[in-house]
């Protein structure tokens, strides 16, 4: 209630604003006939770092989730809800551990993205950069903060690896043989292959997402807010999804490519922590689809088969799901998402359950709001 109210005074008050939107004191009202040619790049570049936050912060959630509730099926029912009664708005359990390697301006956007929207602790997160003493912010948030590749790589379950292209093979042979194999690893430099990632690190578990750049639209997306301001805001967020159809059409988007990685990278975790396929499955719906509730058998549901083709659905053991090559899915399409671009519902449910990730960050804080 009290975040609606501050929001409907700042709306009073900017309509009494007659400075407001007036075109002699905007960016652009200064720029020469030259630089306004290329001003659809500055829109670009806000709306790349938008997007990488955003998708980050998704990816993150959904990985922590899975985590939590498989740290909970390893407990009795007794004991899960003696837990709930002690650790009650506490600690998440198992957390996922997220390092960085380079945390420039996209770096530092992107961490301050998961800290608001991804629910991960300032504890659960390394950094190592060149320049540890420009990001007392961060360190003062709790997160930490050193100069040591090797030492962050070693010690997470995802990393990111925002370095600069000139960079890149230099901090990956250095990191290659202290990795863990388990680790996914999410290359955000541009202008690399996942054979050039998967011969230097010898890793399989390499994500690099792809974005698609369309000059054409960029007058569209609104750079005048904060990349927080923009997380906070559904049509921005909705831009972010890729399978959105404002995601879509937007100057900078993510492809279907990136959903079918995430599933895939999903999978790969609920494989890590010892869960049968059909588990992996249950959760896969219920957590990156927000489809719990579809019935099983239906078409609209993903199967073994659309990961496995030659798996044997009369085999009534359970089994887990091999560890897929996130390198060769870059290349080539599966049947995950030849089936994703043919069901409305997924497509739907996807799409919510990323919105859901940023709406609940609003909800937390007005309650906390109206506690207060």
């Amino acid at each position: 209630m009290a975040a609606k109210l501050k929001a409907l005074l700042n709306a009073q008050e900017n309509k009494h604003d007659i400075t407001r939107n007036l075109p002699s004191l905007t960016f652009e009202s200064a720029l020469d006939e030259e630089e306004q040619r290329i001003l659809y790049l500055r829109q670009q570049s806000h709306a790349h770092t938008t997007l990488v936050s955003a998708s980050c912060s998704f990816l993150v959630s959904i990985l922590n989730e899975v985590r939590q509730i498989r740290a909970d099926l390893a407990k009795t029912s007794q004991q899960r809800r003696a837990i709930q009664l002690l650790t009650a708005d506490t600690l998440p359990k198992n957390p996922l551990k997220i390092g960085l390697i380079g945390c420039g301006r996209l770096g530092s956007h992107l961490v301050h993205a998961l800290l608001s929207f991804g629910e991960v602790n300032p504890a659960d997160i390394q950094i190592s950069t060149r320049r540890p003493e420009t990001l007392n912010t961060l360190k003062e948030k709790g997160v930490s903060v050193i100069y040591n590749n090797i030492e962050v790589a070693s010690k997470v379950h995802l990393l990111f690896v925002c370095v600069l292209p000139s960079q890149l093979n230099k901090v990956l042979e250095e990191i290659c043989q202290n990795l863990d194999k388990q680790t996914l690893v999410y290359c955000l430099v541009n202008h690399t292959t996942s054979h050039r990632l998967k011969r230097l690190l010898q890793s399989v578990n390499i994500f690099i997402p792809s974005f698609v750049f369309d000059n054409s639209t960029s007058n569209a997306w609104n750079s005048c807010m904060s990349v927080e301001e923009a997380l906070k805001d559904e049509q921005m967020v909705r831009k972010c999804c890729p399978l959105s159809n404002e995601g879509k059409g937007s100057c900078v988007h993510l492809t279907e490519k990136w959903v079918e990685l995430v599933i895939c990278a999903f999978i790969n975790q609920c494989s890590d922590l010892q869960l049968t396929s059909r588990d992996a499955l249950d959760l896969l719906h219920g957590i990156c689809m927000g489809l719990d509730k579809l019935e099983k058998g239906t078409a609209n549901r993903f199967v073994e088969r659309d990961f496995i083709i030659n798996w044997d659905d009369d085999d009534t053991e359970p089994r887990r799901f091999p560890k897929f090559d996130l390198s060769k899915i870059h290349e080539n399409d599966s049947h995950v998402i030849k089936k994703l671009r043919t069901s409305q519902i997924l497509q739907e449910g996807f799409t919510k359950k990323f919105l859901s990730v940023f709406r609940s960050h609003d909800d937390v804080h007005e309650q906390t709001d109206e506690r207060n």
